[in-house]
């Protein structure tokens, strides 16, 4: 989904403001939605919107860092 359409659900607007307001939090976190703005970053974030999902999820960093999904 396309950042600036984030502010068009409540649950997404509120964990991008949450992740821009606390650059210390790092991780993921998954949203049953069918679609999602965003303005100046201070936490970069991508939104990626999937079909369908298989656990386990592994997202990780070009550095090789793994992220914990955020509860």
């Amino acid at each position: 989904m396309e950042k600036e359409r984030a502010g068009e659900v409540s649950e997404v607007q509120y964990y991008v403001n949450s992740i821009q307001n606390s650059p210390d939090i790092k991780g993921f976190k998954r949203f049953t939605i069918s679609e999602e703005k965003l303005n100046e970053e201070k936490n970069p974030y991508i939104l990626v919107g999937l079909d369908g999902i298989t656990d386990p999820i592994v997202v990780k960093t070009t550095d090789g860092t793994i992220l914990e999904e955020i509860k």
